[in-house]
């Protein structure tokens, strides 16, 4: 069974009741998600996906990895949102902070490339790379996303100049389409290894996926453990029998944020007290900014460090408009005893830290933000995982998916599209004069005058 709890202690009754109205909602979308007939259902292929094709995945990425002769010590990640934002979630969360690798599991370092068009973060990573004996693993549906194609013909040129093409053949691998697309058929034509994106996954929800899995494997990390725990989520709510009656924490966390959004709220906070949790945050964000952002509908979602961001941003959010609702996110064990020693000359003054761990004070500083922000009006609640770990993370992968997927059906919006992400590609497209784009781009270039 799943360990993710929700404490929902500091709502006050009015946003209690607000959520409890809507439970048999909630019970509804999740019977939708599991029948496969909600709106977007061909994209379904996330639910469950462990035991659907997860540990098969697993199978092929290990063989994978027994067929690689060549010695490597990066891995170069490139892809952009959902292409790259899982996997890093993963590789900051349980890598050492500031080695390129953990001593205890010898993880390889991976960076990321073709999350931004910036000149100089391309120039500055070629310049790592002379170090290093990197493996490139590009991710696209189709390899015609701008960033991640232009970062990859830049990235290629430089592993084939190195190494030249038959080596470098072997220190590339692609992550994409099954059948189609150009970087499917470039793949075939290079004869780089590849392996899929489901096409039933859409890109904020494949982070399970080889999209995820592959990279995470090449350095190392505990990938099988990351399916058990998402599998342990996905368990908790399947059942033979009606789930009319089922209460769980996957539910009751879309009903705090419909409820939220009935009731006048615009914003949703994601506080979290573990630094390295920031780009399981930037997922979280994405998760739900594109699934629910539709149609003038939706919470806007955001990230916050605490208790670093209290000393930036804590002013607005306690005592700002009251738009906002707060999810501290936790971990109920941390191996961590770092104790604080007796400050000399200050014993006096820093005496209520004795025999406490810094982790302790961190849980007390997160309880202390969660009853001043709520006694000042902003609805808050927790979301506990047992351990920052491979099977932790799994689990909240699979909590955030499904509670988004039933969050979203609830609102009334397809969690599986995102429309409006297309406006700026196609404008981008329209003055790059790419074949096919060419009225747009004369449209906007009359528009803007040139």
């Amino acid at each position: 069974m799943s360990s993710i709890k929700l404490d929902t202690e500091f709502l006050d009754t009015e946003f209690q009741n607000q959520a409890e109205n809507i439970l048999d909602r909630s019970r509804l979308a999740l019977s939708s998600i599991q029948n496969k007939n909600c709106t977007g259902s061909q994209w379904l292929g996330w639910y469950d996906y462990p035991r659907s094709s997860g540990y098969a995945l697993l199978e092929k990425i290990c063989a994978y990895g027994d067929d690689i002769k060549i010695a490597y010590d990066l891995i170069v990640v490139i892809g952009i949102g959902g292409s790259y934002l899982g996997c890093r979630a993963v590789s900051e969360a349980l890598s050492h902070q500031y080695l390129a690798g953990n001593s205890e599991n010898d993880l390889k370092k991976i960076v990321y490339i073709g999350t931004s068009l910036s000149d100089k973060s391309i120039i500055e990573l070629l310049e790592f790379l002379d170090a290093k004996n990197p493996i490139v693993n590009v991710v696209s549906k189709t390899g015609e996303t701008t960033e991640t194609a232009i970062a990859f013909g830049l990235i290629e040129k430089y592993m084939i100049g190195r190494y030249g093409a038959d080596v470098a053949k072997d220190r590339i691998v692609v992550t994409t389409d099954a059948e189609k697309g150009l970087l499917r058929a470039l793949a075939k034509d290079r004869g780089y290894r590849s392996f899929e994106v489901p096409n039933n996954i859409g890109g904020r929800f494949s982070v399970l996926s080889a999209v995820g899995l592959l990279p995470l494997f090449l350095a190392g990390h505990n990938i099988r453990d990351l399916l058990k725990g998402a599998d342990s989520l996905f368990s908790s709510v399947r059942s033979e029998q009606s789930i009319d009656g089922l209460d769980h924490p996957v539910l009751r966390y879309a009903c705090f944020r419909n409820a939220a959004y009935q009731l006048g709220y615009k914003l949703e906070l994601l506080a979290y007290s573990q630094p390295k949790m920031s780009f399981f945050a930037g997922w979280w964000q994405q998760l739900y900014a594109e699934s629910e952002g539709k149609s003038g509908l939706g919470l806007f979602p955001i990230g916050a460090s605490y208790s670093s961001d209290l000393h930036s941003i804590g002013q607005m959010v306690q005592d700002g408009p009251r738009n906002m609702i707060e999810t501290f996110l936790s971990f109920r064990n941390n191996d961590s005893k770092l104790m604080v020693t007796e400050v000399q000359g200050f014993e006096e003054s820093f005496s209520h830290f004795e025999d406490r761990s810094v982790d302790s004070i961190n849980s007390d500083a997160m309880l202390a933000t969660k009853i001043a922000h709520s006694d000042g009006g902003v609805p808050c609640v927790e979301i506990s995982a047992e351990s920052l770990d491979a099977e932790g993370l799994g689990e909240l992968f699979a909590f955030f998916q499904l509670s988004c997927g039933i969050s979203a059906a609830m609102l009334g919006v397809n969690p599986y599209d995102q429309p409006a992400v297309e406006s700026y590609k196609t404008n981008l497209f329209g003055l790059l004069g790419k074949k096919g784009y060419e009225s747009i781009g004369a449209s906007l270039n009359a528009r803007l005058n040139k």
